[in-house]
This record gives structure tokens, C-alpha cells and sequence, in this order.
């Protein structure tokens, strides 16, 4: 039997494997409390018997078209499999309100642009578990009035942060002060890019 998430519509990405999230539909969802499945066999609508895909990105999306863009969602769990989290993915999605749980996801490399920009009931961000994050990209946590605290890997080091997409240094951050970090993201540092040398 094919795995319903109805409200979710995936991409198949190139290497036939693994697929990407590229839209949510909250008027077929019953519950703004959002699990995102870290394996699917519907893609494109269709029932891919046999085939069960990996679910390893959220789309890229423009400003006010993000993935989740102002969708009313109060919650968000991630599936480990995640690799990327695309520019506006969480654009205003004022209703996360507390932490935002990405402790769990050890495959992340990048969160982009405006991710989660606007998220002003955001408290806290857990990165503890993403020693494979090495970008999070400008204004990703903008707008996250109420953040206090941002926590990343123990003994993370190697961050730096640029004005410059493509630039392989910048200016030294160090990561050990989770409120630090949080004033760092909404503050001195949000229009910046924040990259590690992995």
C-alpha cells in the first residue's frame, strides 16, 4: 500500500534515489503539527510500487514562496535524512513557537536564505546534532524576535562568517555561547553568510 502524505508533494532528484519536498498543501492536512518522513513511494502523486525513496531536501523557494511559507504550522519534526533546508522554506511561520528541534538531523549541510525568517515565536534552535552543517545562509534566522539561543555541536569549530557567497574565509565566529549565537543570527550577523571549513 502506497504511504499517504496527500498535503506533501515530492520530486524525484537525479540519482533515482532520493526525492525533495517542493510543496505542502495545508488545506489537506489535518493537524498543523507537521511530521516530514524521511522515506516516501508517492512521488509526483503517483504510487512508485517497490520504490521507496529517501527524502533528503526542502525546496529552494522566492520570497513569500516558500515551502511553508506563512502556512500556520505550530510544529515541525525532521527526519534525519535531511540535507538541505531551502531559502523561505519557514518564512513567517509565526505559530513555531518554542525550540526548533534540528538536533536529530546528522545528514544537514545547509539551511538557506530566509529559511526561517519571520519565525517570531522561535525560542531556541537545536543544532546539536548537525556536525555536517557547514552553511547557513543570510537572514536565515531574521525576524526571530523571541530567539534566545542557538545551540550548535559540541566542539564545533572552523565557522566563519562573509558578505561573500562564494568566499572560502571571512571573518572568525565562535559558536560555544548559545545566547551569543542567537544575538549573533538576529542581530550583527544576519546578513551574513555563515560558513565552516569542514
Amino acid at each position: 500500500m502506497p504511504q499517504t502524505y496527500e498535503y506533501f508533494t515530492f520530486k524525484e532528484n537525479e540519482d533515482g534515489q532520493t526525492v525533495t519536498l517542493t510543496d505542502y498543501n495545508s488545506s489537506l492536512s489535518d493537524s498543523t503539527d507537521i511530521i516530514i518522513p524521511a522515506t516516501v513511494d508517492v512521488v509526483d502523486g503517483v504510487w512508485q510500487e517497490g520504490t521507496t525513496y529517501t527524502v533528503t531536501a526542502i525546496t529552494d523557494g522566492g520570497y513569500n514562496l516558500g515551502v511553508f511559507y506563512d502556512s500556520g504550522i505550530t510544529s515541525v519534526t525532521f527526519p534525519s535524512s535531511l540535507k538541505a533546508i531551502g531559502s523561505y522554506a519557514f518564512q513567517n511561520c509565526s505559530g513555531l513557537t518554542g525550540e526548533l528541534n534540528l538536533g536529530e538531523c546528522t545528514n544537514l549541510t545547509s539551511i538557506g536564505n530566509y529559511a526561517f525568517s519571520g519565525c517570531s515565536g522561535l525560542t531556541s534552535v537545536d543544532l546539536s546534532g548537525c556536525t555536517n552543517l557547514t552553511s547557513i545562509e543570510r537572514y536565515a534566522f531574521d525576524g526571530c524576535s523571541a530567539l534566545e539561543s542557538v545551540v550548535f555541536p559540541e566542539g564545533s569549530t572552523g565557522w566563519y562568517v562573509t558578505q561573500d557567497e562564494t568566499a572560502t574565509s571571512g571573518t572568525s565566529v565562535t559558536v560555544t555561547d548559545p545566547s551569543v549565537n542567537a544575538d549573533n543570527f538576529t542581530g550583527q550577523y544576519r546578513t551574513f553568510y555563515w560558513k565552516r571549513n569542514a
